[in-house]
């Protein structure tokens, strides 16, 4: 009890909501370094912290305990460092029981305007054996005098993305992030990359930026979601809509929760390219909102990924035989060869909690379903260019419902038309087939050939209109 009264009477405050008995989720981390000895046979060391709240004023403070029996003259360096804080190091009074016998740090900001995210240092002789770790803290008002909230330091990891430590950034990592999606603190501190307090849509793209990194070490597998992993089989369904249009639909079966999926649709880029890809509606199916990584495409190979929103908090049931995703191709020559090409790899789907779920993969020529539209109905549409990306030359599919002067306009990223065709009247039907779909030679309208980068198209055929996306690559 003497040492908290030192406290109160001694320390600086920063702002917290005085709400007491209410978890604030403030968060300290910290790093560790190892510096030159003063003293032979001194081992000499510094934490860096930062703080995940920033809003304060004089009203609250923290305090962070050191047990004299592992640390020793604790220091605050000289200014410019600590420049933005007010740091208060009380050294260790060896009188009092070893149950009350801490270092105390108590630090506030100086100014208000000072962000809390902007990194105190404290220098320590270490006592104890191996690396310094965490250390107990304490959150509390003033007047009249509350702790608010307690905890432990957290060690600041090199990869926060790396969220369930396995040295890879996968699904299952995003799995777990989306798992904690809008909750204010999460229930998983790791979920939150960014250290803001919250899980939310800035801290599921930087897991997505860093997707399919690995880093030193040697990678572990995920643990499975039960004492017996659970099962799901994953199978693909054909449909052919047109005489060279293909439909790959990636189904999963009923009777596992799902929270993530990952996979790669391998497929011979010689007799197919693609069109179009689409998520399903399996997340949406279990009741839940979901995040669709942008396809990631490359010779002859789609990697495609999607985890649910707020997983934890739904019950829904799968239903069943629902769409993963969908992707439809071009094919060039016979369908069947080019239909043997396409299968799946690295298959992963992860489980709410962020644990895995074995896969029982479906070839597709086991299971093909074909079946011709032949009452068709003919709608407007523009379809994805083919192949894309592509270089230099690419071809636009459309469909029209009636007869139209039909106008395909070319624009760059920045919205500046660079080239029109002008295809005339076109009567009614499908305009899917090479010999019959619009082709651009990738050349502006100074017949130049345009440069890499993001290109969109758009339709004009009547009342219809609708613009794509495409990308050239050199």
């Amino acid at each position: 009890m003497i040492k908290k009264i030192m406290f109160i009477l001694l320390t600086t405050w920063l702002l917290l909501p005085a709400f007491p008995g209410i978890a604030h989720a403030i968060a300290i981390r910290f790093e560790v370094e190892d510096l030159p000895d003063a003293t032979p046979g001194e081992n000499l060391q510094q934490y860096t912290y930062t703080v995940s709240d920033h809003t304060f004023n004089a009203d609250q403070g923290f305090t962070i305990f050191f047990d004299h029996t592992l640390y020793k003259a604790l220091e605050d360096p000289p200014p410019p460092v600590n420049d933005d804080w007010d740091v208060i190091v009380w050294q260790p009074d060896l009188a009092l029981p070893d149950s009350g016998a801490y270092d105390a740090l108590s630090v506030t900001a100086t100014t208000d305007g000072a962000s809390l995210a902007d990194p105190f240092i404290v220098r320590f002789v270490w006592l104890g054996v191996g690396e310094p770790n965490a250390q107990r803290f304490e959150v509390y008002q003033k007047e009249p005098f509350n702790i608010l909230e307690s905890g432990e330091t957290i060690r600041k990891v090199q990869n926060p993305e790396d969220v369930n430590g396995d040295n890879q950034v996968n699904i299952f990592d995003l799995v777990i992030v989306a798992g904690q999606f809008g909750q204010t603190p999460p229930d998983n501190p790791a979920a939150d990359i960014n250290s803001d307090g919250t899980v939310n849509i800035f801290d599921l793209v930087l897991v997505a930026r860093r997707f399919g990194e690995i880093f030193g070490g040697q990678t572990a597998a995920p643990l499975a979601s039960h004492s017996i992993a659970p099962r799901l089989e994953v199978k693909m369904v054909a449909q052919q809509t047109d005489t060279d249009a293909l439909t790959i639909q990636i189904h999963a079966t009923p009777g596992i929760k799902l929270g993530g999926y990952h996979f790669d649709l391998r497929f011979d880029s010689e007799r197919l390219s693609v069109m179009d890809i689409n998520e399903g509606g399996f997340f949406a199916a279990q009741g839940n909102l979901s995040y669709w990584l942008p396809p990631k495409m490359e010779n002859g190979s789609i990697q495609l990924q999607s985890v649910a929103l707020n997983t934890p908090n739904s019950s829904n049931a799968v239903t069943p035989s629902a769409i993963l995703a969908a992707i439809t191709f071009r094919v060039k020559g016979d369908i069947n060869p080019a239909m043997r090409s396409i299968h799946l790899e690295r298959v992963q789907l992860a489980h709410p909690t962020g644990g895995v779920i074995f896969a029982d993969v479906r070839p597709l020529d086991k299971i093909q379903t074909i079946s011709f539209a032949v009452d068709y109905p003919l709608q407007d549409a523009l379809f994805q260019n083919y192949p894309n990306p592509f270089n230099p030359e690419t071809w636009i599919p459309y469909a029209l419902a009636e007869s139209s002067v039909v106008t395909i306009q070319i624009y760059n990223a920045r919205g500046v038309r660079i080239r029109s065709l002008e295809l005339g009247f076109q009567p009614a039907g499908f305009y899917t087939k090479q010999a019959d779909a619009a082709y651009w030679d990738g050349r502006d309208k100074f017949g130049e050939q345009i440069a890499s980068g993001l290109y969109y198209f758009t339709i004009s055929a009547g009342d219809f209109t609708a613009t794509r996306k495409m990308l050239i690559v050199k």
